[in-house]
């Protein structure tokens, strides 16, 4: 099996006793989170079922978990007595090793993945072409480019750049202005390569995009002026 990912390694019991131990501080945290002490919970009968409840649930699930190790031990030792041989298995259950296989999601470095892309996306983007700028300065020109009609509220902002920098379209960079006119308290971002590429390829749709319109638009006028 060909991934690219990151492979690492846990044994079954540490990872079992993982289990048990969030199991048990999140029984722990509810039955805080109900204010109850030993003797409150006694008497009030509906916290107690709560309680009770997620102490089921947590046996539950403590015995599905057991069961699922169970039958793939059990399907991999039939496995192994069938044979196998030449080949390079993820589990090994003779030595108590279980392999797990993780994909880490990387970010996508296909410009055309984007698109369309979302209104304020396109505008932040379009705000760092040829320029760095902070979040303020986003703001300002984004307000001004579109005479007041869009206007990206701090949270909306804010949330938008940490999203496109976890994809790899802007950057935090070390450009900035002489230190007089700064306020070091600023983050300046710019674009990568990728967000470059993105932007030209929206731009490119919405300029196709409204060269249909005029096309449709011409259509229906020269049909109503016959």
């Amino acid at each position: 099996m060909v991934v690219s990912a990151t492979r690492r390694r846990y044994r079954l019991r540490p990872l079992a006793a993982a289990w048990l131990v969030r199991a048990r501080a999140s029984l722990g945290t509810r039955r805080r989170r109900l204010g109850l002490s030993a003797g409150r919970a006694v008497q009030d009968k509906q916290s107690q079922s709560a309680v009770n409840t997620l102490a089921e649930r947590f046996t539950s699930f403590v015995s599905r978990a057991k069961a699922f190790l169970r039958s793939i031990r059990n399907a991999w030792r039939g496995w192994l007595d069938t044979g196998v041989a030449g080949e390079r298995l993820p589990l090994d259950f003779r030595s108590l090793t279980v392999y797990i296989l993780i994909d880490i999601d990387m970010p996508s470095t296909d410009p055309n993945s984007f698109l369309p892309l979302k209104p304020h996306w396109f505008h932040v983007l379009l705000s760092l072409d040829g320029q760095e700028q902070h979040g303020y300065g986003i703001m300002q020109e984004v307000l001004d480019r579109t005479g007041g009609k869009v206007r990206l509220w701090p949270a909306t902002l804010y949330g938008t750049l940490k999203r496109l920098m976890d994809e790899g379209l802007i950057e935090e960079t070390a450009v900035r202005p002489a230190p007089e006119q700064d306020d070091a308290r600023r983050r300046y971002y710019g674009l990568t390569r990728l967000g470059r590429r993105v932007l030209a390829g929206e731009s490119a749709r919405l300029e196709d995009l409204v060269r249909v319109i005029h096309a449709k638009r011409g259509a229906r006028e020269r049909r109503v002026e016959s």
